[in-house]
C-alpha cells in the first residue's frame, strides 16, 4: 500500500479548521451560560413577588435584553441549533417587552397655552457642576422642574435660569429628608406629603389654562438593599394608599427607583398612572435603566417627550410637556 502523503498546506488547512472549532466550542460555552443567567434573572424578576434581592433582576431588562440576544446570534452563528433557538426566543420576548411600553408612549396635539412642560432631574446628590446643570434644565425650557438629590444646589440653579424660582415648602420639614426641590416659573402652592419613613413627596397644585393640575414629586430610595428595599415598598405603598388617585387631574414626576417592569412600577400602574419612561435614564445608553417618570393620570396626555443626555449626572433629566383631556 503506498501511504498518503499529507502536504504542509494540508496540515495547516486542518490546524486551521481545529482551532476554528476550538473557538467556536469555547463561543458556544460562554453564550449558553450568558443566556441561562439572562433566563434564571428573568424568571426570577417575574416570580419574585417584589421580595428583596430577586425583584432587583426586573429592573435590568435593557442589559437583559441586548445580552440575550447578543448570546442567541451567537449560538446561532456557530450552529449550536437546540440552545440557539431556544436562546431567540427568549430574545424575542424581552424585546417584545420592551416595545410593549414604548408603543404606549402616545401624543396628543394641544395648543401652547393648554400645556405645562415638566422635568425632572436627579443631578447625582449634586456632585457636578452647577452651571451644567443649569444650562442642561434651560434646554429643556421647562415650565415645572422636579430637582432630586439636589437640595443644597437648588437656589444655587434656580439663580442661573431666567424666569424660574424655587418654590418654598414647608419650614418644619426634616432636614435628612427633605422633599423633593421644585422650580417653577410662577409661585404655585406646594404641599409637603409625609411618606412612611422616607423622604416625603411635594405636591405642586398648577393652574393649565384654567384648569387645576397636581404634580406629585417624590423619590423612594432604591432597593439595592434589604433595608432600602423595604423603605422602598413602604414609599410605594403610603404613594398609592394615602396620595393618588386624586380629586383632580395629575402627573407623578419622581426618580420612582422603579423600572417599567418592576413590581412597584407595577403598583404604580394599577393605582392610575400610566405612561413610564422606558429609554434607560439612569447608568449609561442602552444598558442603563428607566428610573426618571412623568407619570400620567387618565385624564392627563403627553403633547411632547425629551430626554436629555448623561453629560452632567448619572441621570438623564427627561421633560414631558402635557395637557389636561377632560
Amino acid at each position: 500500500m503506498t501511504r498518503t502523503q499529507v502536504t504542509p498546506r494540508t496540515r495547516a488547512r486542518r490546524r486551521a479548521v481545529r482551532a476554528r472549532r476550538r473557538r467556536e466550542r469555547a463561543a458556544g460555552i460562554i453564550a449558553v451560560t450568558i443566556a441561562t443567567i439572562v433566563a434564571l434573572s428573568v424568571l426570577g424578576g417575574i416570580l419574585s413577588g417584589g421580595q428583596w434581592p430577586w425583584a432587583f433582576a426586573s429592573y435590568l431588562r435593557w442589559p437583559q435584553t441586548i445580552v440575550g440576544t447578543a448570546a442567541a446570534g451567537v449560538l446561532l452563528y456557530v450552529r449550536w441549533w437546540r440552545s440557539g433557538v431556544v436562546s431567540a426566543i427568549v430574545a424575542a420576548g424581552l424585546i417584545v417587552s420592551v416595545a410593549a411600553p414604548w408603543t404606549a408612549l402616545t401624543t396628543v396635539d394641544a395648543p401652547a397655552e393648554e400645556t405645562v412642560r415638566i422635568a425632572v432631574y436627579n443631578t447625582g446628590a449634586g456632585r457636578g457642576d452647577v452651571d451644567e446643570f443649569a444650562a442642561a434644565i434651560a434646554e429643556l425650557d421647562a415650565d415645572v422642574v422636579v430637582l432630586l438629590e439636589s437640595a443644597e444646589i437648588a437656589d444655587e440653579i434656580a439663580d442661573r435660569l431666567d424666569g424660574l424660582m424655587r418654590l418654598p415648602t414647608s419650614p418644619s420639614t426634616d432636614r435628612n429628608r427633605p422633599p423633593p426641590a421644585v422650580l417653577a416659573h410662577r409661585r404655585w402652592p406646594v404641599q409637603v406629603v409625609p411618606l412612611a419613613d422616607t423622604r416625603p413627596a411635594a405636591v405642586v397644585s398648577v393652574d393649565v389654562d384654567g384648569a387645576p393640575l397636581d404634580i406629585v414629586a417624590f423619590h423612594p430610595l432604591p432597593p439595592i438593599t434589604r433595608a432600602w428595599s423595604d423603605s422602598h415598598d413602604r414609599s410605594i405603598t403610603a404613594m398609592v394608599d394615602t396620595v393618588l388617585p386624586r380629586d383632580v387631574p395629575y402627573v407623578v414626576a419622581c426618580d420612582c427607583n422603579s423600572a417599567p417592569w418592576s413590581p412597584s412600577m407595577r403598583r404604580l400602574l394599577d393605582a392610575g398612572v400610566r405612561a413610564p419612561t422606558v429609554a434607560p435614564t439612569f447608568g449609561a445608553p442602552l444598558i442603563g435603566i428607566p428610573l426618571d417618570h412623568v407619570l400620567l393620570s387618565e385624564d392627563v396626555a403627553a403633547v411632547t417627550r425629551e430626554v436629555g443626555s448623561f453629560a452632567h449626572s448619572d441621570h438623564r433629566p427627561i421633560m414631558t410637556e402635557v395637557t389636561i383631556t377632560r
